[in-house]
């Protein structure tokens, strides 16, 4: 198996569990909330995105992936993280422009995946041998 056909076998299959954990159990309870208060725990949960960073340690993982090339590109991940919590702080106390931080967050993020995505890419990551 492809390092390719395990990430959309894995991917595929994620997203199918986080469909049906998000239609059966949070949407539910987020129904009840005000936007501002059903924000909160989905910025919450992306606080604790912690793996992206660690792969910049030398020697992290299998010793068949390089050195990545781009660590500085990684570390904007974290740094991106400090405005999330500036994000949750004006969604916690309603204090004005809320929603437009809560909607930079969401940009800022996209861009942030596209970055990490690009990146993987160029390193030609998915050509590693497979290492299961």
């Amino acid at each position: 198996m492809t390092n390719f056909l395990a990430l959309n076998i894995q991917s595929t299959l994620e997203l199918i569990v986080f469909a049906l954990v998000s239609k059966w159990y949070i949407a539910p309870k987020l129904l009840t909330k005000n936007l501002y208060d059903a924000l909160i725990p989905f910025y919450l949960f992306h606080a604790l995105r912690f793996l992206p960073i660690t792969l910049i340690g030398k020697g992290t993982g299998s010793p068949e992936i390089p050195q990545l090339c781009f660590p500085t590109k990684l570390a904007y991940g974290a740094w991106f993280r400090l405005y999330l919590l500036y994000s949750i702080f004006f969604l916690k106390f309603r204090i004005s422009g809320a929603i437009a931080t809560a909607w930079i967050f969401n940009i800022l993020g996209a861009v942030d995946l596209i970055n990490a995505s690009e990146s993987g890419l160029e390193q030609k990551l998915l050509r590693l041998p497979a290492l299961v």
